[in-house]
């Protein structure tokens, strides 16, 4: 009865926390992001909303707990299919590389583009050279995420403020606590 009860009041809740989502099918199949330069495919929101839901915090009480739950807002918003790792990193491959993984200390190239999640970019390569970087030595959500993507490989990461510049912030573009998004184009 208990465990009945519990359930019943998670789906009411799955509802309450996502009903304003929008589960329509998109027209294009695409990510609607206002600075994607990729093509991000989109899944169904109510299925996604339904994976990663077992990672939201009701009764939020922290910071960590209150970004988790706008990244997994902005996720099923978008329909963006993310898997979040052990760390609380969220990222998706969108097209997989055929080369190998990138480890710890060595390096690597890309083209990214960043921006918070109410879509401001605030740094930008494409078009630009390419960044040269050496894994371990960047915010901890990108030496995080790169090591699971393949070379060659374009992906999506979304990082908690804790990954990246926590309560200091970047400059004067990116506040305190800000989770940030970056599209990745890891080159071979």
């Amino acid at each position: 009865m208990v465990r009945g009860i519990k359930i019943a009041v998670i789906i009411t809740l799955l509802g309450v926390v996502f009903g304003s989502c929008d589960r329509s099918p998109k027209k294009n199949s695409v990510a609607d992001l206002k600075h994607t330069t990729l093509k991000i495919p989109v899944v169904d929101s109510e299925d996604l909303a339904n994976r990663l839901y077992t990672y939201y915090h009701h009764d939020a009480s922290n910071q960590v707990q209150y970004e988790e739950n706008k990244i997994i807002e902005y996720a099923v918003e978008h329909g963006l299919d993310l898997t979040r790792d052990s760390t609380g990193l969220y990222y998706m491959i969108v097209e997989k590389g055929i080369g190998g993984y990138l480890k710890e200390y060595e390096k690597g190239t890309c083209f990214y583009r960043g921006y918070t999640l109410d879509g401001k970019e605030f740094d930008s390569n494409f078009g630009k050279s390419p960044l040269r970087f050496t894994v371990g030595e960047l915010i901890y959500g990108w030496n995080v995420g790169l090591t699971k993507i393949p070379l060659g490989s374009k992906a999506l990461f979304v990082i908690p403020s804790r990954m990246a510049y926590w309560e200091r912030g970047h400059s004067d573009k990116i506040g305190p606590y800000e989770s940030l998004v970056f599209e990745i184009e890891l080159l071979l």
